[in-house]
C-alpha cells in the first residue's frame, strides 16, 4: 500500500434515552444489562433473554429481527406512535411505544413504555439495547 486511510466516521458518542437520565433511579447491580447498539455484535448472546430495544429505526429494526429468532421475547420500543411503524417482517417482535422509564424487576428490569392514549404499560425485560442513534461530532 502507498497510503492507509482510517475512515471511522463522526458518529461514536451515543445519545442516551431520557429514562437513562442520572435523576431516573435505577438499581445498576440487579437492573438489566444495558448495552448501545454500537455494542451489538451476534444475537446468539441474547438466546432465551428478554430484550428490548429502544429506537425504532433502521438500526432498532434490524437489531430486534435478528434477535427475535433466538430471545424468549423482543420488544421493540420507538417515540412515534406504534401504528405508524412499518412492521412487515417483525412478526416475532412486540411493539411498544416510548420507554418512559425502569423499575426494579424479577431477574432483571420493568420497562414502563407509553400506550397509545395517555396510559402506562410494563414490560419485565433482562437486557436493553440503546438504538438510539449517535451525537453528531
Amino acid at each position: 500500500f502507498d497510503a492507509v486511510l482510517v475512515c471511522n466516521g463522526h458518529y461514536a458518542d451515543p445519545v442516551l434515552p431520557p429514562f437513562l437520565h442520572p435523576s431516573n433511579p435505577t438499581n445498576k447491580s440487579t437492573g438489566p444489562r444495558i448495552l448501545h447498539s454500537i455494542e451489538y455484535d451476534s444475537p446468539h448472546e441474547f438466546a432465551g433473554q428478554r430484550v428490548l430495544c429502544v429506537g425504532a429505526r433502521a438500526s432498532g429494526a434490524d437489531i430486534a429481527r435478528e434477535i427475535s429468532k433466538v430471545a424468549t421475547q423482543v420488544y421493540l420500543s420507538d417515540s412515534t406512535h406504534v401504528d405508524e411503524m412499518r412492521v412487515d417482517d417483525l412478526t416475532d417482535v412486540v411493539l411498544v411505544g416510548r420507554t418512559m422509564r425502569l423499575e426494579e424487576g424479577e431477574g432483571g428490569g420493568r420497562v414502563v413504555y407509553a400506550t397509545k392514549g395517555g396510559g402506562e404499560d410494563v414490560c419485565e425485560v433482562d437486557v436493553i439495547i440503546l438504538c438510539s442513534g449517535y451525537h453528531y461530532q
